[in-house]
């Protein structure tokens, strides 16, 4: 039980790192993306 918390742990902290550097460099959310960007990608 001990490993599956410490597991749980760690991906949710990798999880919130990956958000911050996301929000970092990006300056922004991953779900949060442009009207350009819609409309790009929906032409594909």
């Amino acid at each position: 039980m001990n490993r599956v918390l410490a597991l749980g742990v760690i991906v949710l902290i990798r999880t919130f790192l990956s958000l911050s550097i996301e929000l970092e460099i990006e300056g922004k959310f991953p779900w949060q993306r442009k009207d350009s960007e819609k409309r790009l990608n929906q032409d594909s």
